[in-house]
């Protein structure tokens, strides 16, 4: 199994972008360690749909923070900086979310770092980037959706479409990710630390690598359609189309095809190679004949023409679905006050081995006494750094 077993994170993250990218870290073994505020981290306190587990354990952080371990620091006081400053002692590798000059003012910025700690891999995940005019704009996954072309997709009658899902921060979290594997890869090699930035902005836009690549050469992008055609640089179908009984997504059905299972007259007169050419007219045609039939009697006629489709399965659809059961990828654990926890796991398997749950997510500040303890502190020093709201420090439930 592939490990970044002994390679230590500091993770400053919150809420999604940035937690997802250390979890991925963890999940390929590496020495996690979460450093919190005193009341912890914005996922902590955040459920959607209210969806709160015994104990008031967060659906949300338990989702993005197993295989970690949690430190919670006062990093106003000096004492909690100093703190910091001897973890990072045996640190490889620190990732951070807030705001672009959040950290800076604590002295843990890259520049406040790179001189005292030259092998460090320091990964800042922003909205925008790290620099530039966009530098103090917020950033969150459905504007960054609008600000990088990807609402602006979808058909002409319809209002700009947002997916929902976090979709960008996801890819943001993969792409860092990916960044500093590859800056860890350099170390090995030369000894060099690097800064990595990725942002929801380019993540965005990494989203639509096709489309960007059509307007770019082209200098144009085909116009919206009001039938069912939602790409705006494929050829059609390409979309959500109506059934006699609900709706289903395709993606190619050809010429020749079509002339079998269509009684529309207009079809004779396309061509095997007009798929370009007659886009617009192939995608009238395949929305109004789609509308005479149920879904389950289109589905045995587009399978039979190797056409390629797709009903639009419901979460419960997904979860039940045969694929998604053998991929293994909804997995489940015990947590200590949660009780039993389903989440998603990591998605990429080694050898045909999933990643594994080694931890569960971890309490507040349930590591924090045991790294102060690492890092050379004295029981005497923990107690008073303990009464003075420096650190907060959590237990397990008898």
């Amino acid at each position: 199994m592939l490990s970044l077993k002994n390679v230590r994170v500091l993770s400053f993250t919150h809420f999604f972008q940035g937690p997802y990218c250390a979890q991925m870290l963890a999940d390929l073994g590496a020495d996690v360690i979460k450093v919190e505020p005193l009341d912890g981290c914005y996922e902590r306190h955040s459920a959607p749909m209210g969806s709160y587990y015994q104990g008031g354990i967060s659906s949300v952080h338990l989702a993005v923070n197993r295989n970690q371990k949690s430190v919670a620091v006062d990093l106003k006081a000096k004492e909690g900086q100093e703190f910091i400053h001897r973890l990072l002692e045996t640190t490889e590798i620190l990732v951070q979310n807030y705001r672009p000059g959040v950290l800076e003012k604590f002295g843990l910025g890259y520049e406040n770092l790179k001189d005292k700690y030259p092998k460090l891999i320091y990964c800042e995940l922003t909205g925008y980037g790290s620099s530039g005019p966009y530098r103090n704009v917020p950033g969150h996954d459905v504007i960054a959706q609008g600000k990088s072309g990807l609402a602006s997709l979808g058909r002409g009658d319809q209002a700009p479409v947002i997916v929902g899902a976090s979709v960008v921060d996801t890819t943001g979290a993969l792409l860092a990710t990916y960044g500093i594997l590859a800056a860890y890869i350099d170390f090995l090699k030369t000894g060099k630390g690097h800064k990595i930035d990725s942002c929801l902005l380019n993540a965005g836009m990494t989203l639509q690598v096709e489309g960007f690549a059509a307007y770019l050469a082209k200098g144009s992008l085909y116009p919206k359609l009001n039938t069912g055609g939602t790409s705006r640089h494929n050829n059609l179908p390409w979309g959500a189309y109506q059934t006699k009984d609900g709706y289903l997504i395709v993606s190619r059905i050809w010429i020749p095809a079509m002339r079998e299972i269509f009684d529309d007259e207009r079809v004779k007169d396309i061509g095997d190679n007009d798929q370009v050419a007659k886009r617009t007219e192939i995608d009238a045609i395949i929305c109004s004949e789609l509308k005479k039939k149920t879904t389950a009697e289109w589905e045995k006629i587009l399978a039979e023409k190797k056409c390629w489709f797709t009903r639009v399965n419901e979460y419960e659809d997904v979860v039940n679905d045969p694929q998604v059961i053998h991929n293994g990828l909804i997995t489940e654990y015990e947590h200590p006050i949660a009780g039993k926890v389903k989440v998603l796991g990591n998605p990429v398997q080694f050898d045909g081995e999933s990643l594994p749950i080694r931890h569960y997510p971890p309490l507040l500040g349930q590591n924090t006494v045991e790294l102060m303890k690492e890092c050379g502190y004295t029981q005497a020093e923990i107690d008073c750094h303990l009464a003075n709201n420096v650190v907060v420090a959590s237990a397990l439930p008898e």
